[in-house]
């Protein structure tokens, strides 16, 4: 079958847009076979009424880790609540019954990320909520029977995290050192470990540059998990609570016709069941409900295994899980992306080694489709041993593969709230949705589906919930905007973008970043003509600031800016100088500095280095040779602000502040669009403070097209 997303025609910017774009359908009714779904639980698997439930006050979509925890949730809090799950197919075939089976946190390398994006305080509040995700995981695992807790296999092992160059190993050290900023009281601890310590503890081959070690993970069986907590609501709750496996939601449709409450009807092959509320918790199939969500989250596919190592093998399933980090990369020959991470944990009871990774083509990866397997994704994954550990790994028997779907969003972190009639094109103010964890959903899914439940009873988060799980609701930015318009046509060069995009691994983005708008050289030039001619002369914006100067300093880029804009009116470009930068207040904190009301308190960057603050985003903009923004909404980070004319930084700096924070009523600057109409002048209206986007197509580097973006209001 042929994939328009796909076409030739497409440059691979193009195709990531495309692709991410894509509706991704309802999960397939014939999925790979998952090692942990064998046996299939006897009661739960296929559970179901003998007939649909007519109406519930709250149905859940999804009977993964997160639509279960919901489900507990609101079941425990009202004696009255009823309650309904509704699954496509069995129950667990999910991402929770196809992942890796690993219980540790990724704040060593989210968090690094997250301060200059949303501060240290809401970065602290994600931090300290993967701790408690973990513990509360622990704790819903002692709440169950013996037999059950044998199944789960739940145990305490030190999370080992190999690297295998020192780049990698590098920005692991300071992102530890960040999160020890962060996060001081943690209960978990890190350590950085050295080579040989590596390949003598946790049999590392030799070739590693250093490991980090994380206390207080835990390793264990989670489609077990799962479906014996959905066994003790069933039994618990059996005149409140049904689970309707096999039982896919086709549409979901407003109307309180009868004036009874359940206000929505969502369509089944069995039927309709009304609902008062629905909670959307099916992770990267949510845009099948929420038509408006494809782009800001999207599906990705995973592939895992289990092999069997040779017995000279020791047996350390009691004691480590590994995971294993190198560049990512794509191969220019045959288009295979390898995302650069690797993850395993050893069966404690049998030796079986579980590892999953993803090497395969962009096609593959951005698909909604697990009932096939990449051929390279497999081949990937039955060599693989051999390069991360220093003994005898050579399988023994049948290697077992299967691939399942991930959820990832645009910002990477969780979607959590109530959805807008803007994103599902219902009415009705009951949906609510936590989906997109981006991969990493053991050590934060729990605790968001008993969130999610006390949103949709009360209206608001529970205490300590992060905010920032919240934010892509409010102020949506599409992915496509922070990856497919990167004007590259080089597939070597998309490799970081990707990897950014779907794992957040690290890797070096400042030139990447740095083309995602060209600058005009015409404008540049222009700058250099008046400032020479004495005309709307600069200052230097590393010049000493006190308070009251902001507005004044930067209102005298108006002259030049009107060169970039002739057919503007004086009067509206200065209100353009003001809304972009008029709140950037000085402080007198000596020569050369300057604080900032966009960045943490006690905060200092050289003046030289600040371009705005935008009114409506609430965060500073900065500027200098390298962009650092790895997530596709970041603020950027202090960096010592490059020699170029401050026209140009001020015009760059506006497009690159649209394209980062655009709000879903916003219309979608599609640069891709204007690279194909080829040099015509367009303006697009937006609801960027009423005013319009000018976008001028220039031919860029290497010959291909990019756009320089200024804003009249």
């Amino acid at each position: 079958m042929h994939d328009p997303a796909m076409s030739s025609a497409l440059t691979p910017s193009e195709a990531i847009k495309s692709r991410v774009a894509l509706p991704p359908g309802l999960p397939r009714p014939n999925p790979t076979s998952a090692v942990w779904q064998n046996p299939p639980h006897p009661t739960v698997a296929d559970a179901q009424s003998a007939t649909l439930p007519s109406k519930v006050d709250i149905a859940v979509i999804g009977s993964g880790i997160t639509g279960c925890a919901a489900a507990q949730a609101l079941l425990s809090a009202s004696p009255t609540l009823r309650v309904t799950v509704l699954e496509a197919r069995q129950a667990v075939s999910g991402a929770t019954g196809r992942n890796g089976g690993h219980l540790l946190s990724d704040s060593s390398s989210l968090i690094p990320k997250l301060v200059p994006a949303i501060g240290v305080e809401a970065a602290t509040e994600v931090a300290r909520f993967s701790d408690a995700n973990i513990a509360r995981i622990k704790e819903v695992v002692a709440g169950l029977g013996q037999a059950e807790r044998d199944a789960v296999e739940l145990r305490e092992v030190i999370g080992s995290a190999a690297f295998g160059d020192e780049e990698t190993l590098a920005a692991a050290q300071e992102g530890l050192k960040v999160l020890e900023q962060v996060h001081p009281g943690s209960s978990l601890h890190h350590r950085i470990i050295p080579a040989e310590e590596a390949t003598k503890k946790y049999k590392y081959n030799k070739h590693v540059a250093g490991a980090v070690e994380q206390q207080g993970a835990a390793a264990l069986w989670p489609y077990r998990l799962i479906t014996a907590v959905l066994r003790q609501l069933l039994d618990n709750y059996p005149d409140r609570f049904t689970l309707e496996t096999n039982t896919p939601v086709h549409s979901i449709e407003h109307g309180n016709t009868e004036g009874s409450g359940y206000q929505y009807s969502l369509t089944t092959p069995r039927g309709i069941i009304r609902a008062g509320k629905v909670i959307h918790c099916t992770n990267g199939f949510a845009g099948h409900l929420v038509p408006k969500l494809p782009g800001r989250l999207f599906p990705l596919r995973g592939t895992m295994s289990t092999q069997q190592p040779a017995p000279s093998f020791p047996n350390l399933g009691q004691e480590v899980s590994w995971s294993y980090f190198c560049k990512p990369n794509m191969d220019t020959e045959t288009g295979v992306f390898s995302a650069g991470l690797y993850y395993a944990q050893q069966n404690a009871r049998t030796g079986a080694i579980f590892i999953g990774g993803e090497a395969q083509k962009m096609e593959d990866l951005l698909s909604s489709d697990d009932s096939v397997i990449a051929q390279e994704a497999r081949a990937s994954l039955c060599s693989v041993m051999s390069r991360i550990y220093d003994a005898d790994v050579s399988p023994v028997g049948e290697q077992k593969v299967w691939s399942g779907i991930l959820g990832f969003t645009s910002d990477g972190l969780p979607l959590v709230g109530r959805l807008s009639e803007g994103l599902t094109g219902r009415s009705g103010d009951g949906e609510w949705i936590a989906a997109g964890f981006n991969g990493h959903g053991m050590d934060k899914c729990w605790l968001t589906g008993e969130a999610v439940a006390t949103m949709a009873m009360e209206g608001a988060p529970p205490e300590g919930f992060p905010r920032a799980f919240m934010e892509l609701l409010k102020e949506a930015l599409d992915v496509v905007h922070g990856v497919a318009d990167v004007n590259l046509e080089d597939p070597v060069a998309l490799a970081p973008v990707l990897a950014h995009a779907v794992h957040r691994v690290d890797a070096p983005l400042g030139n990447v970043q740095g083309d995602l708008v060209a600058r005009d050289p015409l404008v540049g030039e222009r700058a250099d003509d008046v400032a020479r001619d004495g005309g709307a002369k600069l200052p230097p914006l590393g010049a000493h600031l006190v308070a009251g100067d902001a507005v004044e300093l930067l209102a005298r880029h108006v002259g030049p800016l009107a060169e970039a804009v002739p057919h503007a009116a004086p009067e509206r470009l200065e209100g353009v100088a003001q809304a972009l930068l008029g709140r950037v207040v000085a402080e007198d904190k000596g020569a050369a500095k300057v604080g900032l009301p966009g960045l943490e308190d006690g905060a200092q960057v050289d003046d030289e280095d600040v371009v705005g603050l935008h009114d409506a985003v609430g965060r500073v903009l900065l500027k200098g040779t390298q962009r650092v923004g790895p997530a596709a909404h970041d603020a950027l980070v202090p960096v010592r602000a490059h020699a170029v004319p401050p026209l140009a930084e001020l015009v760059d700096g506006v497009a690159e502040l649209l394209l980062r924070h655009a709000r879903p009523d916003e219309v979608a600057l599609d640069l891709g669009e204007e690279r194909r109409r080829l040099g015509l002048r367009v303006e697009e209206r937006r609801g960027v403070g009423g005013g319009a986007v000018v976008v001028r197509p220039d031919l860029g580097r290497g010959g291909g097209l990019s756009a320089t973006v200024a804003i009249v209001v």
